[in-house]
């Protein structure tokens, strides 16, 4: 099995020093057994164009429809929860003690 894991320990930057937004994101992909994959951890599906990815969609909201906790859903936009509420986002840096 292939995959693309960027979650990879790295080592601690302070706010005010500009980061590579590219060290966030897998620069190739990795393969594993499939005996070694979690079934309860992953869950992968692979679309060759658009239109691949449209027919999975439906096919996902098909199967969930008539099913009240389903494992998986698709959605046209992201939840409320999200979207900008007047919350200022901004992130303050901590000093040296952590306050």
């Amino acid at each position: 099995a292939y995959y693309l894991a960027p979650h990879v320990a790295q080592p601690y930057q302070p706010l005010q020093r500009s980061v590579s937004v590219a060290s966030f994101h897998a620069a190739q992909a990795d393969k594993m057994p499939l005996s070694s994959i979690d079934p309860s951890l992953a869950l992968g599906f692979y679309c060759d164009d658009r239109s691949d990815f449209d027919d999975l969609c439906r096919r996902i909201a098909a199967a969930a429809s008539g099913d009240s906790s389903p494992i998986l859903t698709v959605a046209d936009r992201a939840p409320d929860y999200l979207l900008d509420d007047g919350v200022d986002d901004e992130i303050e840096a901590m000093d040296e003690d952590g306050c």
